[in-house]
């Protein structure tokens, strides 16, 4: 069975969703939000909402830097570690320098 919503207020059905979004955030909700996701699944497709590809980017690319810092902690060198990654040796320089900063 698939609901249909109507707004009468005028406003679009994405500012629902950001304000969903914010009470989620602020109540800590997200096992009920999971829930609530499942339903709509028909007709949301969550791998073309904005914040869910941001998230995902971001999740991306705090993975690479980790493994870039295993590795030179490992004394891989920059050269193995843009092959292994696929990163460029501006990414490796930038790294290296975070650590040293770090310590």
């Amino acid at each position: 069975m698939v609901r249909s919503f109507s707004f009468t207020d005028g406003q679009p059905p994405h500012f629902y969703l950001q304000q969903l979004r914010v009470i989620v955030q602020l109540r800590n909700l997200v096992v009920q939000f999971d829930k609530a996701m499942e339903t709509v699944a028909s007709f949301f497709k969550e791998e073309r909402d904005p914040w869910f590809i941001r998230g995902e980017r971001k999740g991306r690319e705090e993975k690479t830097a980790k493994a870039v810092r295993n590795m030179i902690r490992k004394g891989f060198s920059d050269v193995d570690i843009c092959e292994v990654q696929e990163v460029t040796p501006e990414y490796v320089a930038r790294i290296r320098e975070e650590m040293e900063n770090e310590r």
